[in-house]
């Protein structure tokens, strides 16, 4: 079960959330590198845009009863002093986009012809294409109940230290039966 933490925590962990713990941001938020007793990633939603609590409160409750090896895992979340902040496992080497798209040393390049770029194994590859799968596998047939994700691209494919894939943002998911009420 996740666990509350107070914004003091957390905002000690990440160091006050200065830019140069911040490891991306998205449509809804800023993520930052933070410590706590295991290294971790803290997503710091903008309590100001309109839906803000709501589209919190949704990814808190799925994120909180997913349990698979190949989604990212929640740690704990914080609602304090106005500010909404969800903790997820910290992936070492960062998103799948990064290594598609980036063009920084360490971009793993998906071809076989180079320019001293390190290059991915067609084991890796089949690895990380397999995870993602069974992700979307369990969200959709072993979780209980289906779940969309609803944004799947390699900015959501987080890759930890050994280079397992693990899908992450939940941010648009729904359970499917709250999407057919809407």
């Amino acid at each position: 079960m996740p666990k509350k933490f107070s914004y003091q925590e957390l905002a000690a962990a990440a160091k006050n959330f200065p830019s140069s713990t911040m490891l991306g941001q998205g449509g809804t938020g800023r993520v930052y590198k933070g410590f706590l007793t295991d290294s971790g990633r803290i997503e710091r939603i903008w309590a100001s845009y309109e839906h803000a609590k709501e589209d919190f409160m949704a990814e808190l409750k799925i994120m909180s009863q997913l349990e698979c090896r190949n989604v990212v895992s929640l740690i704990g979340w914080c609602i304090d002093q106005g500010e909404l902040l969800l903790v997820y496992d910290y992936m070492f080497n960062g998103s799948l986009d990064k290594y598609l798209f980036g063009n920084n040393r360490m971009h793993l390049s998906w071809n076989l012809f180079g320019n001293n770029r390190m290059h991915l194994s067609w084991n890796l590859r089949y690895n990380v294409v397999l995870s993602l799968a069974s992700a979307l596998l369990y969200l959709h047939e072993d979780s209980g109940q289906c779940i969309p994700h609803r944004d799947v691209k390699s900015a959501n494919v987080m890759l930890d230290f050994n280079f397992n894939a693990k899908l992450g943002d939940f941010g648009a998911a729904q359970f499917l039966d709250q999407l057919s009420n809407n």
